[in-house]
C-alpha cells in the first residue's frame, strides 16, 4: 500500500513494530522497496528513505529540526558499509547485505564499528 498511499498524497512514516521485531531502518528500507505480494506497491530507495528521516520526523511532530540534514537541523545520521553511491543504494539486493559502520547523534559520534 505504501506506493498508493504515497502517490494519494499520505506523508509516509517508516518505523518498527519494536520490541516485537527489531527495529532495524535498514530492513524497513529494504522491505519498503521489496513487496513480494504486491510488486506495484514498491518505492524507490529515496522514497523508502524519506519515509525513515523526513516522514519519520513529521509524525513526531520535529520535522523542523530532525529529519534532514540541513543548517538549523539536529546531525542525526548513520554511515554504512554499502558503497557505490546512490546507483548502489537503489539496488534492493545490496542494501539488504549493507550494514552500519557508525551512528551520529546531534553532529557527535555515537557508536563506530571496530
Amino acid at each position: 500500500a505504501w506506493r498508493s498511499l504515497r502517490t494519494a498524497g499520505v506523508r509516509l512514516a517508516g518505523g518498527s513494530d519494536a520490541p516485537v521485531e527489531v527495529p532495524d531502518p535498514l530492513t524497513g528500507i529494504y522491505r519498503a522497496m521489496v513487496n513480494d505480494i504486491h510488486s506495484s506497491e514498491c518505492l524507490s530507495f529515496a522514497s523508502a528513505l524519506e519515509m525513515y528521516t523526513l516522514g519519520g520526523a513529521y509524525a513526531a511532530f520535529r520535522d523542523k529540526d530532525l529529519g534532514a540534514l540541513q543548517e538549523g537541523f539536529h546531525a542525526d545520521f548513520v554511515v554504512t558499509s554499502l558503497r557505490g553511491g546512490r546507483a548502489a543504494a537503489e539496488s534492493a539486493a545490496r542494501l539488504k547485505g549493507a550494514e552500519v559502520e557508525e551512528v551520529w547523534v546531534a553532529g557527535q559520534r555515537a557508536y563506530a564499528a571496530s
